[in-house]
């Protein structure tokens, strides 16, 4: 009964690290989706940047003072974009590394498990063996004792019969 339940704590096991790592590689499609999206942001400001750069040069001094002023505001939220940004690829990579050494862990399981299957085979084979070889020893006591019985009854027969 010990080798079954450690099969069936080791196939929990595996169960609840597949889905972890399932629970991972979803976490890590949101993460590339915003990723995506961002991306597309980082576009955008950078087209408005280049556009209120153009309008900077023609526009007269008070036109650039509020110009410089957008400008200025424009270029930190590209700024804390592009950091967002970054931090989202950071992200991203330490997921990438806990799925694979989660990948790795898995496999490595994997192999535990095949090779502790193999042993559970063998295990019951032997155990199959020993029943049949334990109900041929005991059937040959269960005749021993018969004829122990009908000799001793046969003694004490002679022997009353004296």
């Amino acid at each position: 009964m010990g080798i079954f339940d450690d099969i069936r704590n080791m196939m929990g096991q595996l169960n609840r690290e597949r889905n972890k790592v399932v629970n991972q590689v979803n976490r890590f499609n949101v993460l590339n989706q915003n990723y995506g999206s961002l991306n597309e942001k980082h576009n955008a400001l950078n087209r408005k940047y280049n556009n209120l750069y153009g309008k900077l040069i023609d526009f007269k001094r008070e036109s650039r003072r509020q110009s410089s002023k957008r400008f200025k505001h424009m270029k930190g939220e590209y700024q804390k974009r592009i950091d967002l940004i970054n931090h989202q690829q950071e992200l991203s990579n330490d997921k990438n590394n806990e799925i694979l050494k989660n990948n790795k862990l898995f496999e490595e399981n994997k192999k535990s498990f095949e090779e502790n299957k193999d042993k559970v085979s063998t295990y019951s084979r032997k155990l199959l063996y020993d029943k049949k070889d334990l109900k041929f020893y005991d059937l040959a006591i269960h005749i021993l004792k018969f004829f122990l019985l009908v000799v001793s009854i046969s003694v004490v027969y002679l022997l009353l019969k004296k």
